[in-house]
């Protein structure tokens, strides 16, 4: 073979070869479109940003004790026990009138003075109050008597609790009918001691009917109470007397 022909069969060899590498593969194809892996962090989309978190709600605030009462105001040591106005009355008082003390209103150590009828041209209610106490005393109201055909003032005094009677009926017989009694409950509250016991409230006879308020007293030892009455016998009333009773 010569040498010419050496060389056209070398360039077809090299050109041969060329388009060889310029053919594309099998798997290099058109490219198919792929959906990006789950787990490529390139390729996973940001998450969404977390909902911002609604504000706390504000402490309630502490409960509050409600504010404690006002004491109520001592007693003036300048207030008498009573206000009779005119010592005399040409007529007798009117009905006497029923008081409850109003506890919630009592100064410490305060002792109730009852209301009275006062006289000052007319009749005029005197409310009972609050009075400073007078320790180992009680206080015996004043009344209307009675008397050489007017009324007179007897003004009440404080007496030695050991002292005091247990009922006071004034006069012990009339031909008048009593009323019905006053409402007269005992107050647990102003009971001094845990061993005085309650003596009821009565009528007695003045002249007219006066109310005499019951009281707290201690008892006799071992002896219980037991409260004296008006008794009609024909046409007259008699006061039969109370007593302790073993």
């Amino acid at each position: 073979m010569s040498r010419l022909s050496w060389v056209v069969l070398a360039l077809a060899l090299l050109a041969w070869t060329g388009c060889k590498k310029s053919e594309p593969r099998p798997d290099e194809g058109e490219k198919r479109e792929t959906t990006p892996a789950s787990g490529d962090p390139k390729n996973t989309p940001a998450p969404a940003p977390a909902p911002t978190p609604a504000p706390a709600p504000a402490p309630a605030p502490p409960p509050t004790k409600p504010p404690a009462p006002a004491p109520a105001p001592a007693p003036s040591p300048d207030v008498t026990e009573e206000s009779p106005f005119d010592t005399t009355a040409p007529e007798a008082p009117p009905a006497q009138r029923a008081e409850t003390p109003k506890l919630a209103d009592r100064p410490q150590d305060a002792v109730w003075l009852h209301g009275h009828w006062a006289f000052n041209g007319k009749w005029i209610w005197i409310s009972g109050h609050w009075h400073v106490s007078h320790p180992g005393r009680v206080w015996l109201a004043g009344r209307w008597e009675a008397k050489a055909g007017r009324w007179r003032w007897v003004k009440g005094s404080w007496v030695d609790e050991a002292s005091q009677p247990e009922e006071r009926p004034g006069l012990l017989v009339t031909r008048e009918d009593p009323p019905a009694p006053l409402a007269d409950a005992a107050q647990v509250e102003l009971r001094p001691s845990p061993r005085h016991v309650w003596i009821g409230g009565h009528w007695a006879w003045h002249g007219h009917w006066v109310w005499i308020h019951g009281h707290w007293q201690e008892p006799k030892a071992g002896r219980a109470w037991v409260s004296g009455h008006w008794d009609a016998r024909g046409e007259e009333w008699y006061w039969v007397s109370g007593h302790w009773r073993s």
